[in-house]
């Protein structure tokens, strides 16, 4: 009778070792420790990739606009999460090499960038219209938009006939 504890003993360590590895483990997984938090500029961050606050802005005004009522938080936590999945699945493609050997799925990107390119510049046209039609150079701010988006659709002309060959 005297064993018994004895034989216990080993059997009583390795059940609270294991409960602390599973305790430090939960922890860990759960960034519990963690004090890095994100900038301002950055509205969530995918191994090491960010998504950028003004990228998640736009895509929640483009769901706002196609909404007839405001935003609601849920709305916003899907839009956030579509964007993270998305940057999960270009991470998944490049990791892959599909952008190496899958040419359809190259040229797909590809034109998704050169719609993106396209975009900025006639939106940095535009904006460098307004400013200077609110500076009182009305005459000259049109010339400067549709220049934009000719420098834009040249772009794309010269870029996408490269990129589809």
């Amino acid at each position: 009778m005297n064993n018994q504890p004895a034989k216990r003993r080993p059997l009583l360590v390795l059940a609270l070792a294991s409960a602390i590895g599973i305790g430090a483990g939960a922890l860990s997984s759960l960034d519990w420790l963690a004090t890095d938090t994100l900038p301002s500029t950055v509205a969530a961050r995918i191994n090491n990739t960010d998504i950028r606050t003004i990228d998640y802005q736009r895509a929640l005004d483009l769901f706002a606009s196609e909404k007839r009522d405001p935003l609601t938080p849920e709305d916003r936590q899907l839009v956030l999460q579509r964007l993270i999945e998305e940057e999960l699945l270009v991470q998944y493609a490049i990791d892959a090499g599909m952008l190496r050997s899958n040419a359809n799925v190259r040229q797909v990107v590809l034109q998704s960038m050169l719609a993106g390119f396209v975009a900025q510049i006639n939106a940095t046209a535009a904006e460098k219209s307004a400013l200077s039609s609110n500076h009182g150079s009305s005459h000259g701010s049109s010339r400067g938009s549709s220049q934009g988006s000719s420098q834009g659709s040249s772009l794309a002309s010269s870029l996408g006939s490269r990129w589809k060959s």
